[in-house]
């Protein structure tokens, strides 16, 4: 099944008040929120721009691969560029049928040196879209502030925070049923903004059933992750997501946006209502995040972060 193509229903930033905020997860006459997937248009960044990573992105994962195997610098101690290829997906028994690379994005003037100098313009044209898509999380942050009902600067400012890179390539697959692009997941994230690829593959799970996700094509799709939905008593939820294989290749873009490991996680006490009980526990976000790996190693069984 297709969700809506949002044509109608995306979040345009130069227009959208606190107004047009709705926290019910439906899509409200300003097109907020449509079941915690928002999407985005006149955010800033250039199509061009967005067009330009993508191409050179593309190149990246196209090298020869011994010319791959030379964009790890020996001195990269902290893996701030780290590539990566499929791997078996044990949760679901198929194969998942993907490239890629994750970056650090944070302190740009101490890391930039370890991205790839290859190709040509990468560091230039991918520090240049990052730069622009942290803005825009920014802004996105302060307007779910606003819809929540909290001061606009509260998730701007109240957590520290990291910025990773992500790059998905999707290789052309001859039998989609027999692969997965991503198992089905929820981010640990306050948000994920996606620049999805124009070949369909993104889609997310609503009442049992999942459904691929169309959008304009100068759009970035926004995924709420499990931090937002703690900090919002569950007024807001995580969003359940997946990607599927397809007979044309892909690329995909993702920023997530976690808090750092330090960060203290837990319902914000201005959106407790009296006689009302805090619906999830406050945590130190590494611990979240380590008990996280451990459970999607162990099982398939969600991380439990609601109180009892």
């Amino acid at each position: 099944m297709w969700l809506p193509a949002f044509g109608d229903s995306a979040v345009d930033l130069l227009s959208t008040t606190a107004d047009d905020h709705n926290d019910d997860g439906e899509s409200d006459g300003g097109g907020w929120c449509w079941w915690w997937v928002i999407v985005v248009i006149n955010h800033g960044v250039p199509i061009e721009l967005m067009d330009k990573t993508v191409e050179i992105i593309e190149q990246l994962f196209k090298l020869p691969p011994e010319e791959k195997a030379k964009l790890k610098m020996e001195n990269d101690i902290n893996s701030v560029f780290k590539m990566y290829t499929s791997t078996l997906n044990m949760e679901e028994h198929t194969q998942s049928w993907r490239d890629a690379f994750r970056l650090n994005c944070d302190s740009l003037e101490t890391n930039l040196r370890f991205w790839p100098q290859t190709p040509k313009r990468f560091r230039d044209i991918v520090s240049e879209y990052f730069t622009l898509v942290k803005e825009l999380g920014s802004k996105l942050l302060q307007c779910l502030s606003e819809g929540l009902g909290l001061e606009p600067e509260y998730l701007k400012s109240q957590f520290n925070k990291v910025h990773g890179l992500v790059a998905n390539y999707y290789p052309a697959c001859p039998d989609p049923s027999l692969t997965i692009g991503i198992p089905s997941h929820e981010d640990p994230t306050f948000i994920t903004i996606i620049r999805p690829s124009n070949v369909p593959g993104l889609q997310i799970r609503k009442d049992g059933e999942w459904w691929s996700v169309e959008t304009p094509s100068n759009a970035f799709v926004v995924l709420l992750g499990n931090q937002i939905e703690v900090i919002s008593n569950g007024k807001l939820k995580a969003v359940e997501h997946r990607v599927v294989s397809a007979t044309e290749a892909r690329t995909s873009l993702v920023l997530n946006i976690f808090p750092s490991d330090d960060c203290i996680i837990g319902p914000a006490k201005a959106l407790i209502e009296a006689n009302e009980r805090e619906l999830y526990k406050t945590f130190r976000y590494k611990e979240f995040y380590d008990s996280l790996i451990v459970k999607r190693l162990l099982s398939n069984s969600p991380y439990v972060i609601v109180n009892e």
